[in-house]
């Protein structure tokens, strides 16, 4: 744990100490926000403002709910606040020994704001802002104040979460406070470095080593951390969210690029398929109607079907009505000739109702090998008549209309 001490936000040198693994004390060292970057970096952070900056009083409200405390505390304690109560941040916790007690702390807004803007400034973030009287040491039994002076300043710790600072010349003043008027014996720890007239009316108990910082003074004042309820736009709850859950965010979004990558790729493929099909079937459609030019992917379904048509009427008018069209063998006879590309289709015709195709085969074999797969194809054994000339064989299928 990193403990920074500021007197002012303009300070370029100031006291830090850093607790090492779990180390009950740590001495106080000079250095600036160069020293300590890189052990912020490391360490939880706690900044030490001066007390001057926070009102630190006990208060009572008879109320569990905590919306309406914190409704309720500002004007519960208006009369002690020297400014507006609508520019002021409040911290509480409520008292071991009181449901009814609150410890209250109370710093404006601005003044709090500002010390968040230094902290960003220097890239440090803390996990806690106290008062600098929390770094004074507390009695075992907490019933005894603890006093230190420094020149002209002096701060005054009298519990866990209550203290305050003031002036050596306003000192007794502020420690008659402390103790009921009866009380004989002024029990005290104190420290100072220069004597005082009122030192002699105190029973100083023990002298606390200005140059060491216990972690339990620190700890005991973490409850009235006034980070806590605190927030502006570096601190928002969705600031807060995405860096509680940032890892999760980055590898979700791994994720779903690896899923967009895959899907695009996988996109690119089945359209690269369906170009490689949508071109097959132009190119069977050209060989089958050699005749129909300028046709394109999104027409040719509508015109086959037209053509097809036209072709059962053509069957129609020649006289063979009483006889089924051979045309409904097509589908059958084009996935045999795709199955061989070796053939050229070169024409395609009905004559007299029956279909005739002709085409070019490489050789004789190649026939006979078309008529055995339409034989199979159809359930009949197709005509084939062929010439040879040029080593190129001629032929010409034909389709009769059976019944």
């Amino acid at each position: 744990m990193l403990i920074i001490h500021l007197q002012h936000a303009e300070q370029h040198e100031f006291s830090y100490a850093l607790f090492s693994g779990n180390a009950a004390s740590a001495n106080w060292q000079l250095g600036n926000w160069g020293a300590v970057s890189g052990l912020a970096r490391r360490n939880d952070v706690v900044l030490l403002i001066p007390t001057r900056d926070v009102l630190l009083m006990q208060t009572k409200l008879v109320t569990r709910n905590q919306r309406q405390l914190k409704q309720a505390l500002p004007y519960a304690i208006e009369e002690n606040l020297v400014g507006d109560p609508t520019e002021q941040h409040f911290v509480w916790q409520k008292l071991a020994d009181d449901n009814d007690g609150l410890d209250v702390g109370v710093i404006e807004r601005e003044t709090l704001k500002g010390w968040m803007a230094l902290l960003r400034k220097h890239k440090v973030k803390a996990r806690a802002i106290l008062p600098d009287v929390f770094a004074l040491p507390l009695s075992d039994d907490n019933a005894v104040p603890t006093l230190m002076q420094h020149g002209e300043q002096l701060l005054v710790r009298s519990g866990p979460l209550s203290g305050f600072s003031g002036t050596a010349s306003v000192a007794p003043l502020l420690i008659n406070g402390l103790f009921d008027e009866e009380t004989e014996q002024r029990a005290v720890w104190l420290y100072a470095n220069q004597p005082e007239d009122w030192h002699a009316d105190l029973q100083v108990l023990r002298q606390p080593q200005p140059e060491v910082l216990l972690r339990n003074s620190i700890n005991a004042g973490m409850a009235l951390n006034l980070l806590t309820g605190y927030q502006d736009a570096s601190m928002s709850g969705f600031s807060r969210s995405w860096k509680r859950w940032r890892v999760a965010a980055l590898f979700a979004l791994i994720t779903l690029s690896i899923l967009a990558g895959i899907e695009a790729v996988d996109t690119r493929r089945l359209q690269a398929q369906l170009a490689t099909e949508e071109q097959e079937n132009l190119t069977l459609f050209k060989q089958a109607f050699p005749a129909i030019k300028n046709i394109d992917v999104r027409s040719m379904r509508s015109r086959v079907r037209s053509e097809i048509s036209l072709l059962q009427q053509e069957a129609g008018q020649n006289g063979v009505i009483n006889k089924p069209s051979p045309m409904r063998y097509m589908a059958k006879v084009a996935k045999t000739f795709k199955q061989e590309n070796s053939l050229q289709i070169t024409e395609i015709n009905s004559r007299r109702g029956n279909l005739i195709v002709r085409f070019k085969a490489p050789n004789v074999e190649l026939l006979e090998k078309l008529g055995q797969s339409l034989s199979k194809e159809l359930g009949f054994e197709p005509q084939i008549k062929s010439t040879q000339s040029g080593g190129v064989v001629r032929a010409e299928l034909t389709l009769e209309a059976r019944t």
